[in-house]
């Protein structure tokens, strides 16, 4: 058994985006406190919030995490699909995409929060990347930014690696933690997959709604 499907999360795993984010939250904030009350936290938030995202990374470099990067590249020479997942709109993901040196081809699916109805998060968007590539959750490995995505992931039964501040790379109570510093050393594709190909198959999803999502053409 291999892993077939790289999972990564857009926002902090494979982009840093904190400085959109800020401005995307002080808009918003702006724009609440200057809209009437049924709309303070509706449509109005929403576009603010969307609209400065796009709008502070315009003219900056954008800053792409290079250990994911080198990750995905031995991914794909190991003959796996790529996917890219983030709980954003699918505005903010492609002004993102449009400045990667990547082509955004390279990637399977690419699943935004626009995918998932009211009341979805990140296990029901994870479900759908798998339901669209048609990959079982064991063969899908996911590289996720918070306890939310991960926790999201091994609710699937899959293979999950996740960020934390520090470091040193490290393993705690089964899970594999790796350092969010710039200057980290992660593990390379082939050491990874040798480590949840060997380990114990996932457990089986308790999410049974497949969803729709179409991968890319």
């Amino acid at each position: 058994m291999s892993i077939e499907l790289l999972i990564v999360s857009a926002d902090h795993v494979l982009f840093q985006t904190e400085a959109q984010h800020a401005a995307g939250l002080a808009a918003a904030t702006q724009a609440r406190a200057e809209a009437a009350p049924a709309s303070a936290m509706g449509a109005d938030f929403s576009a603010a919030y969307q609209e400065a995202f796009v709008q502070a990374g315009a003219g900056a470099k954008l800053s792409v995490r290079r250990q994911t990067e080198q990750l995905m590249r031995e991914a794909e020479q190991a003959g796996a699909r790529l996917a890219i997942v983030t709980m954003m709109s699918s505005r903010m993901l492609s002004a993102l995409l449009a400045r990667y040196a990547q082509a955004a081809d390279r990637f399977t699916v690419t699943a935004t929060a626009d995918s998932l109805g009211r009341g979805d998060g990140p296990a029901d968007l994870l479900r759908l990347v798998l339901h669209a590539v048609d990959v079982p959750s064991d063969r899908a490995l996911v590289i996720a930014a918070d306890a939310g995505e991960a926790c999201a992931a091994a609710a699937l039964g899959m293979p999950l690696m996740r960020l934390h501040h520090g470091m040193s790379c490290r393993q705690d109570d089964g899970a594999t933690f790796l350092s969010d510093a710039p200057a980290a050393s992660w593990p390379s594709f082939d050491d990874i997959e040798m480590r949840f190909t060997q380990g114990a198959p996932g457990q089986p999803s308790r999410y049974t709604r497949p969803g729709t999502l179409t991968a890319p053409a």
